[in-house]
């Protein structure tokens, strides 16, 4: 909550200066935009190495889910065949969460930076 208040009082500062010079405001909003979209690639990446993390502990236990781990509620344990599958589906689950997170940023602040650039 308290980084939300920090962007919104950036927010406000970047709106005063706003008023008195255009340029300066649009460049220090694509600043925080480059930050925030940093944070989510980092955030997609982590994310995508805790799934591969599990699911590797699922591929060396052949157990889905692997011991030790919590679960919100009571789970069927699936082994062999059928956790090796499950595990599979993590891996593209993950793979697929880190280049829609990491390409997605890149993707984002790259079109807005060259629709800022033409005016």
């Amino acid at each position: 909550m308290l980084v939300i208040y920090h962007v919104f009082s950036y927010l406000e500062h970047i709106r005063d200066i706003g008023q008195e010079n255009p340029g300066l405001a649009l460049e220090k909003i694509l600043q925080l935009l480059h930050i925030i979209l940093i944070l989510m690639a980092l955030g997609s990446i982590s994310f995508g190495i805790y799934v591969i993390h599990i699911a590797v502990r699922v591929l060396k236990t052949e157990q889905f889910p692997p011991p030790g781990v919590r679960v919100i509620r009571d789970t069927k344990v699936r082994t062999g065949r059928r956790a090796r599958i499950i595990a599979m589906f993590f891996i593209l689950f993950s793979v697929f969460i880190v280049v829609i997170g990491t390409v997605g940023s890149w993707y984002t602040y790259d079109r807005i930076t060259k629709l800022t650039e033409k005016n």
